[in-house]
């Protein structure tokens, strides 16, 4: 049995009809054009993320390259606040072991941790949009993703500057300067 003959054994309909082969063809397509679009998405946050951190001026803006954890570092390193959100990756690899040998256990880790981890990411990316002088509420639209990433170009490449430090510090002592209008009632 040579090659063609295999080819021709493989190729199950006539004409109209897909076989193998073109089902084959088919789905290395779909997983050709979807790697692009990951790469062209992933370039894109990475450029993004990139441009955030040069408006915040932190030291390393390049560490938006970093696959999956660059743009959510830069977010952190933005918002100013604890590491240990950090820690909740610990559950979440150790679950993807324990899936293997008891998936019940497994995602009882797995979801709350996720969950919890994703609450971060977007408390983390609120507070970045508000470093750019960008409403807060852009985080939210993580969960529709062509929003997201038009949000996230707007607040990297828009013309607003960072509110500067000074400004916000006296705003704030404005309002706690201010006087107690209201009457003590006794």
């Amino acid at each position: 049995m040579n090659f063609l003959n295999i080819l021709e054994y493989l190729k199950v309909g006539g004409s109209g009809d897909f076989g193998f082969l073109e089902v084959i063809t088919l789905l290395f397509a779909f997983l050709y054009l979807f790697a692009l679009l990951f790469i062209g998405i992933y370039v894109y946050l990475s450029l993004a993320f990139t441009a955030i951190a040069k408006k915040n001026k932190l030291d390393h803006p390049g560490i938006a390259w970093i696959p999956s954890f660059g743009p959510k570092i830069i977010a952190f390193k933005i918002s100013k606040m604890h590491w240990w959100p950090w820690l909740l990756y610990v559950p979440l690899f150790l679950s993807w072991i324990l899936i293997l040998f008891n998936p019940l256990l497994g995602y009882f880790f797995y979801i709350p941790g996720s969950l919890a981890l994703a609450a971060f990411f977007i408390i983390w990316d609120w507070k970045m949009f508000e470093s750019v002088n960008k409403p807060g509420w852009w985080a939210l639209t993580v969960l529709f993703l062509p929003l997201y990433l038009v949000f996230v170009g707007i607040a990297a490449w828009s013309d607003k500057k960072k509110i500067s430090e000074s400004k916000s510090r006296n705003e704030l002592n404005s309002r706690k300067n201010k006087p107690n209008l209201r009457k003590k009632v006794k």
